[in-house]
């Protein structure tokens, strides 16, 4: 699995400054704004700084959400056109609509420099935030999840995505990697006062974890690589599906084996991610198979 930051970011563009006709010309044509004098360097991000084409936005005028969209264009300066009413000096872009917003558009909510209640016409969204616009903007306006926009996919060839999950070829130096990943994982579950339950042998996942009545399912993968990424296999990620909220993935990376006739591992970095930081479109698959008719 990649841990690597989304390889797109997310926008607020705000139509706010436009009246209702210029509004609906804009929709129209698939077109989004931003005149050349927008201060705090919000004209400069979208004049090709920092907005690139396949960045995502949603569209808004005041506290009221219209849609989500892909930039699929470079910028521009806006030309004339008969019946626009529209000043000098605006840059546009080109848009694919991806989805209407649901019913009520209106935000209600906290307020942070990308979301409709603040008085901004181009802001970012921060990568540590994703989750706040997930939860605020995009699932109670669009009704959609992180991991359901149509994120751009990094596809190096497999043997590079196997070396770089850690796949060890040695069937022995990988169990061995395995248990000791395992003994790092319970050490770790047992202080924090978790009742740990190996569970590998017969789940999906590796250790139920219990304390004061709160569940825990733990996936544990240790490697002997940077662990910029694992590979799950489909029944691991179909049980982190189900139980999202309540499982985490502990990895241990970085671990030692020593040589010989006896190999020992030690060491290795130990962390865990609860399994919605993680997943999304971090989670992609390296083969298919197919089924043959004889």
């Amino acid at each position: 699995m990649d841990f690597s930051p989304y390889p797109q970011k997310v926008w607020k563009i705000s139509h706010g400054s436009l009246k209702p006709e210029q509004r609906k010309d804009h929709e129209g044509r698939h077109l989004i704004t931003i005149h050349s004098g927008t201060g705090r360097g919000q004209a400069r991000a979208f004049n090709n700084e920092e907005m690139k084409k396949g960045d995502f936005f949603y569209l808004c005028y005041g506290s009221h959400i219209q849609l989500l969209g892909q930039v699929t264009s470079e910028c521009k300066l806006s030309k004339a056109r008969k019946g626009r009413r529209m000043s000098t000096g605006w840059l546009e872009r080109k848009y694919k609509r991806l989805w209407l917003v649901t019913e009520d558009g209106h935000y209600r909510g906290y307020q942070r420099g990308w979301t409709p209640n603040y008085n901004s016409t181009c802001m970012s969204v921060p990568a540590k935030q994703f989750r706040d616009f997930e939860k605020r903007i995009l699932f109670p306006h669009f009704g959609k999840r992180l991991d359901g926009l149509p994120w751009r996919r990094r596809q190096p060839r497999l043997e590079q995505e196997l070396e770089s999950a850690g796949r060890q070829q040695n069937s022995r130096l990988r169990r061995i990697v395995e248990v000791h990943a395992m003994k790092r994982a319970k050490r770790h579950y047992e202080a924090k006062g978790y009742e740990w339950h190996d569970v590998s042998a017969t789940k999906s996942y590796d250790l139920f974890c219990e304390k004061n009545g709160k569940k825990l399912y733990v996936e544990v993968k240790g490697t002997q690589s940077k662990g910029h990424s694992v590979i799950l296999t489909t029944n691991e990620v179909k049980h982190l599906r189900k139980y999202a909220s309540n499982s985490h993935l502990f990895l241990v990376h970085s671990i030692c084996v020593s040589t010989g006739r006896d190999p020992v591992a030690s060491g290795g970095v130990a962390k865990h991610y609860p399994w919605r930081r993680v997943s999304g479109p971090s989670l992609r698959p390296l083969a298919y198979q197919i089924e043959l008719k004889s």
